[in-house]
């Protein structure tokens, strides 16, 4: 039996959902998953045991993708499962040869020459045309009650499937061990830490709220050592901290000799699966809601800290992954992170 998932977005993303895919392989063991993930994903996904073939879309059109993979595509498939909500996987999946399509339909209000209409996606006449199975899910963001991961196993439910896990799957690649070992003993990592994460998502906050983050640390600095990491995209405020703190990019710290003992120390760019080593034994692993970070921490059962703006707080709660050790802090409340340390 052949099963085919979309799942062409971010790494954070995917690992949210790697528990509904899973749960898809244990509901048929010998079947064959192929996965339709992006060049984002494709450094986690590759790495999952219940993932049998993967295809990369680099973005492409529907009509690409279909007809770069056609080898694949031209497959019969049991099941078809679109749990990315994207109109590319959308649209190719209706071009593949499936005894069962299931989606959630994405609905949100939008005003139209001052009227206030529903719009769909995928639409609903592609909806009762070519799906068999699907839930709404309200994106009006005042809906507080909606969960992505609950909607997804809702789904399998719906489809007959039975659920055995609902926590988030990552194993750490031994690949990386070496290499964490290697920048723990340069950093002198042998007492209590706690990972900070900065990225792209700093770009629309105010000075005074970085002013806040860079307090923040350096009061944190007084209890526990902090190990600032970075995404991979350079980001508004990066020379801000690059010019208080001692910064290194991974590769550097893996080839040269350093003993560095300062309380506060910037890692750049480190790859995922590295970057899970000191997730994974840090004392709590604080971002800004980075995908990885959270994602990542919870699969670990480690600590996660959000820092949120108060207006966003509905929006990202629905991304709160359903077995975790999570905590969120608005920036009017972020002082209170360091009674958790």
């Amino acid at each position: 039996m052949n099963i085919l998932i979309f799942k062409n977005d971010r790494v954070g993303d995917l690992i949210h959902h790697s528990s509904t895919i899973n749960n898809i392989k244990k509901n048929f063991v010998n079947s064959k998953i192929f996965v339709v993930c992006s060049r984002y994903n494709y450094s986690i996904a590759k790495n999952y045991k219940f993932i049998d073939e993967l295809i990369i879309s680099d973005g492409q059109s529907a009509i690409s993708l279909y007809v770069k993979y056609f080898k694949y595509f031209k497959k019969k498939f049991e099941f078809t499962f679109i749990l990315d909500g994207k109109k590319t996987s959308i649209l190719t999946s209706l071009f593949v040869k499936t005894n069962v399509r299931a989606t959630l339909c994405y609905k949100k209000e939008k005003k139209i020459f001052g009227f206030k209409i529903n719009v769909f996606r995928p639409s609903l006449i592609i909806l009762k045309l070519f799906f068999d199975y699907f839930l709404f899910s309200d994106e009006n963001y005042k809906n507080t009650d909606i969960s992505y991961q609950s909607l997804y196993l809702k789904l399998l439910k719906k489809c007959n499937l039975k659920i055995f896990y609902k926590q988030n799957l990552y194993t750490l690649q031994d690949s990386e061990k070496k290499n964490y070992i290697n920048i723990k003993t340069k950093l002198n990592l042998n007492y209590k830490f706690c990972i900070f994460h900065i990225d792209e998502k700093m770009a629309k906050f105010s000075t005074d709220n970085v002013n806040s983050i860079d307090f923040l640390i350096k009061e944190l600095s007084k209890k526990i050592k902090v190990i600032v990491t970075t995404g991979i995209f350079e980001f508004k405020y990066s020379d801000y901290f690059f010019n208080r703190y001692k910064n290194y990019n991974y590769n550097d710290l893996l080839i040269n000799h350093f003993n560095e003992s300062d309380r506060i120390v910037i890692i750049k760019k480190m790859p995922v699966d590295l970057l899970a080593y000191f997730l994974n034994e840090s004392q709590g692993n604080i971002s800004f809601h980075a995908g990885p970070i959270v994602n990542i921490s919870a699969a670990l059962n480690k600590n996660i800290i959000d820092i949120i703006q108060k207006h966003k707080f509905d929006e990202l709660g629905r991304w709160i992954p359903l077995i975790s050790k999570y905590k969120r802090y608005s920036f009017e409340k972020m002082n209170k992170i360091i009674e958790n340390f």
